[in-house]
């Protein structure tokens, strides 16, 4: 078999817009479709070496006493942070790529919406489906970097209001999630009941929001496990930001 030359930085891709492309409201309840496809992929702009910025693990805790029941670890990304680099245009460039992507991220203190999308081809058009990471930032310090074969703008990224980690991108008409099993849930008390929620193709287990109406007969972990306290029924809510409604769950415990 002959080797093969991935360009893992070819399925990294980058946009850029003004902060006010995904209003305040839809950075808690989910952004639209057709808002995320208002920020310009930037990433035949973007220089792989030099750039480094995603979400920063703000605390952990490695104490098994504080593990859950698989003993792993329990991890927050409470903040964003790092810098890109950008190549900076030829003289008399006004119109390409790397002329708009210059302009934008030359000027301090500009709020922006940053998109990070991975795997997907950079020239490929966003899509319903596509997994992304969104954070709102402001432009700080900046340094010029020059080498025999480019020209770079460095430009550190301060991490604003907003956030979210690994959003999966709605459709134009958004869906609810599906949860297996499907329809009104049974369990007993004592015995867990695992949940599967998908949403997109994708699963979500991890990641949607659950909501028992009633704790004291059954409760649920982020994990998507039932844990039935006490004879009787109540309902379950799953969400997950920009995704339909799905009605809520019926679950008996005996």
């Amino acid at each position: 078999m002959s080797d093969v030359k991935v360009l893992s930085n070819q399925n990294l891709a980058w946009y850029l817009g003004p902060s006010s492309s995904i209003p305040d409201a839809n950075w808690a309840s989910g952004p639209t479709l057709t808002q995320l496809q208002t920020l310009v992929n930037d990433s035949v702009a973007v220089s792989t070496s030099g750039t480094n910025f995603n979400f920063q693990s703000s605390s952990s805790v490695a104490d098994r006493s504080f593990a859950d029941a698989a003993g792993s670890e329990s991890r927050s990304y409470a903040q964003c942070g790092g810098k890109v680099n950008v190549y900076t245009p030829g003289k008399g460039d006004t119109s390409s790529a790397y002329y708009t992507t210059y302009s934008t991220l030359k000027t301090t203190r500009t709020k922006l919406a940053v998109m990070m999308r991975p795997v997907v081809g950079q020239a490929t058009a966003l899509a319903a489906g596509d997994e992304v990471n969104l954070f709102c930032v402001l432009t700080d310090g900046r340094t010029h970097q020059r080498s025999d074969s480019s020209r770079t703008l460095e430009v550190d990224l301060l991490p604003q209001d907003f956030m979210i980690a690994n959003y999966i991108v709605p459709a134009s008409t958004p869906t609810a999630p599906a949860v297996s099993p499907s329809g009104a849930l049974t369990a007993t008390v004592g015995t867990p009941k695992f949940l599967k929620v998908t949403y997109q193709g994708r699963n979500i287990t991890v990641g949607a929001t659950y909501v028992s109406s009633n704790v004291n007969i059954f409760d649920i972990t982020n994990h998507g496990i039932i844990i039935p306290k006490a004879a009787g029924t109540a309902t379950l809510t799953v969400s997950y930001p920009g995704a339909a409604a799905l009605s809520a769950i019926s679950v008996t415990v005996s």
